[in-house]
């Protein structure tokens, strides 16, 4: 279903464990840790390159690899949001049930592109 943007939006919190999963995936890179719409998300130079939306673990990339995470069908989808497909962001599918060296090496991927990225600079406020 697809939802118009300002409707009001409620989302299924992610499960404990994904949580729990996804802070320890995430421990070892030097990033500024968040949280967006109440999920977990984690940012390099200003960039989100990593987080959780509902059941899934998402994660930023360069075309080239969206284009080989999402040939992969059983294992990645498009990240959609709010009736809106994000551009650089590809969405890990069951990630409970995916090997941890899998994951892990994925969000190296996406840390590295997002980190290559021009830094965004804060909005003043």
């Amino acid at each position: 279903m697809k939802r118009k943007i300002g409707e009001n939006v409620e989302w299924k919190k992610s499960p404990p464990e994904l949580i729990e999963l996804f802070a320890e995936l995430n421990g070892p890179f030097e990033c500024e840790r968040k949280k967006m719409f109440g999920y977990p998300v984690c940012y390099v130079n200003g960039n989100m390159f990593t987080g959780l939306y509902e059941d899934k673990i998402i994660i930023r990339l360069s075309n080239e690899e969206k284009g080989e995470a999402l040939s992969k069908k059983d294992l990645f989808g498009p990240f959609e949001s709010m009736g809106k497909t994000m551009k650089q962001y590809v969405s890990i599918i069951d990630p409970l049930t995916k090997d941890r060296s899998f994951i892990a090496s994925w969000l190296n991927k996406s840390f590295e592109y997002t980190k290559s990225l021009p830094p965004k600079e804060k909005k003043k406020r």
